[in-house]
């Protein structure tokens, strides 16, 4: 096998070759016995490096003794990943972004394609996951997350989509929780996406390399089970490898969980100005607080992150769902409002991930409950304060409230495509 510090860049273009300094400073990858390890540097997907690992995975499953690949970040963890940069996407034309979307989109078809069973794929992030970094999560067959996973979707604060591309899991989720995170920019732990059945595997950080090695281990041609299935024995594997954190006996104030209730009785509505009226008449601080989010929030990326909701529960497929998405946001990229608050929004994911990055080095061999959970407040009490400050001098929505977006407006940017 090659080291692991070796670097695989197959580059067959002159397009690729002129974009081999970015790609080379996004990603390695290696061949590690019968796995393919993609070990992300670079938190943001911007599509050179997304093209390059697409066409690294089509190549891998071509390999009969490829069974699997694994998506990774760095040793160190990087502490998330962060999906396209808001900013460049806002100053692309109608082309560029829709290139960078369907790019995106097939990023996400890739990791999920049924087809592929024979090598599947495993993504194992730490940190904070924002925008489609959250649907590359979701669409795998295996999401491993960790005691400092957070998946955020900030996109509305900033006027911008959340660009999950996985509303139509989000979407599904029980209480009105899919829309409580996609709405307020609430994030959901690690053990909150299992408990939730986002993430397959919970595991401590620290025992991430474990997962290259199980899987490159492979498994004989006749350990395959008689129903032909072979995920299972991929479960198995990395079930063996994760080290389980303490267990939680309850959730606590700082996990959405814990407000399960109150988000159904408010996020579970089938209007958002039902959402909002429901909030009003709330009487505790979450519902207070809630409320000064979205109303601080641009009124025209609450009404189109509501209708790709809606649009994508009502998608049968998923993969048809996040093509759909991916056209939206790309429309999306064109309002004021995503070019008035993107700049704000790469803060606050830049915030976000070397916030949790310090706190968990401080705090790295430290194990019990409570240590995990006072991390997990200070983490949330700092985002919020970068949010806080971030909007301080913030842009002016062009529409007022969400009463006053224009409901055809709303309907071209959710289906640009007709």
């Amino acid at each position: 096998d090659a080291p692991m510090s070796a670097r695989s860049m197959r580059l067959r273009s002159p397009q690729a070759a002129a974009a081999a300094e970015m790609i080379r400073d996004s990603y390695f990858s290696m061949h590690h016995g019968s796995t393919l390890v993609l070990s992300l540097i670079n938190p943001l997907l911007k599509r050179p490096r997304v093209m390059s690992i697409c066409s690294e995975m089509a190549d891998a499953r071509l390999e009969r003794q490829l069974q699997s690949v694994l998506l990774m970040g760095m040793e160190d963890g990087g502490f998330g990943l962060s999906g396209s940069n808001m900013v460049d996407v806002a100053r692309m034309d109608a082309d560029g972004r829709g290139k960078h979307y369907q790019e995106l989109s097939n990023l996400m078809s890739a990791l999920g394609d049924d087809r592929s069973r024979s090598a599947p794929a495993v993504v194992a992030l730490d940190g904070v996951l924002c925008g489609s970094a959250v649907g590359a999560a979701l669409h795998a067959p295996f999401f491993v997350a960790t005691e400092n996973t957070r998946l955020w979707l900030p996109g509305p604060a900033f006027g911008c989509p959340g660009e999950s591309l996985a509303l139509h899991r989000l979407s599904r989720l029980p209480h009105g929780i899919g829309s409580y995170l996609a709405l307020a920019g609430a994030s959901l732990s690690g053990a909150e996406c299992v408990s939730l059945g986002l993430a397959t595997h919970l595991t401590e950080s620290h025992a991430l390399p474990r997962l290259a090695d199980a899987l490159a281990e492979g498994f004989p041609a006749d350990a395959i089970p008689a129903s032909g299935d072979p995920l299972g024995r991929v479960s198995r594997r990395l079930l063996d490898a994760c080290v389980d954190p303490p267990r939680l006996t309850a959730w606590g104030p700082e996990h959405a969980l814990f407000y399960a209730a109150q988000i159904e009785e408010t996020f579970g509505r089938d209007t958002l100005p039902e959402i909002l009226a429901a909030l009003e008449a709330g009487t505790s601080d979450w519902h207070a607080a809630a409320l000064d989010t979205l109303r601080a929030s641009s009124p025209l990326a609450l009404c189109l992150t509501f209708a790709q909701l809606r649009a994508a529960h009502a998608t049968p497929g998923w993969a048809d769902a996040a093509r759909a998405e991916a056209e939206s946001c790309a429309a999306a990229g064109t309002t004021a409002d995503c070019g008035a608050g993107a700049s704000s929004l790469q803060k606050a994911k830049a915030a976000a991930r070397n916030d949790l990055k310090a706190h968990a080095s401080r705090g790295r061999n430290r194990k019990d409950a409570a240590e995990l959970a006072r991390r997990a407040r200070a983490s949330a009490t700092a985002r919020a304060a970068a949010e806080e400050e971030a909007s301080a001098d913030g842009p002016v929505w062009e529409h007022a409230s969400v009463e006053a977006v224009p409901a055809e407006l709303v309907e071209r940017l959710v289906r640009p495509m007709g």
